[in-house]
This record gives C-alpha cells, structure tokens and sequence, in this order.
C-alpha cells in the first residue's frame, strides 16, 4: 500500500479524503491481504506438519488454534483496510515490521 513513512501515511489519508482511492481499490487492498493470510496459514500447517509440530503440540486443531493467533496481526490490518483506516492500518504495518525483524533476529 505504500506506507513507508509518516509522510506516506498522510498522502494516503489525503487521497481517501478526496475520493481519490476507489472502492475497488479499497477490496484490491483486501484480497491482496486476504491472499497473503491464505497462503501463509497453508504454509504454516504444512510446515507444523512436515517438522512434525503437529503431533508435539496435541494436533491439527492446536496448530490451527496457534497459527490463527501467529496470523491475528494480519486479521487487524485487514479489519482496518475494511474500515478504511490508514493511521490504524500503518501502526499495524509497524508491529507486523517489527515482529518480522525480531523474528529474523531469532535464527
């Protein structure tokens, strides 16, 4: 979505208040994110299932139940694009940032 910056961030919001970002473009945004969570869940539990995590945690229902929550930042940021909220959507873009990095950091 472009929001790198604070100086993005208010250039988007400038946009939304002038019409300019469409409705269509609003469910681009969406499904772009809703595609991001389908295939991260598959590769979550496949990757649980393949490094066997599955049958260590109690099964498949455990591993939904945590990667649903693993995912709950990108359900956020998904909310706020259905609310058309780009201050809440770029906090979210932050945490996601960070819990990346850190992430990284651990391996």
């Amino acid at each position: 979505m472009g929001l790198n910056t604070k100086d993005d961030l208010n250039k988007l919001i400038d946009l939304n208040t002038s019409g300019s970002i469409t409705g269509p473009m609003w469910e681009k945004y969406g499904q772009t994110i809703g595609n991001v969570r389908a295939g991260l869940f598959t590769q979550m539990i496949a990757n649980a299932d393949q490094h066997g995590y599955t049958q260590a945690v109690g099964g498949k229902a455990e591993v939904i139940k945590r990667v649903n929550a693993a995912l709950e930042p990108l359900d956020e940021l998904s909310r706020r694009v259905y609310n058309h909220d780009f201050g809440g959507i770029y906090n979210t873009k932050n945490q996601l940032t960070t819990q990346n990095d850190e992430t990284k950091e651990d391996y």
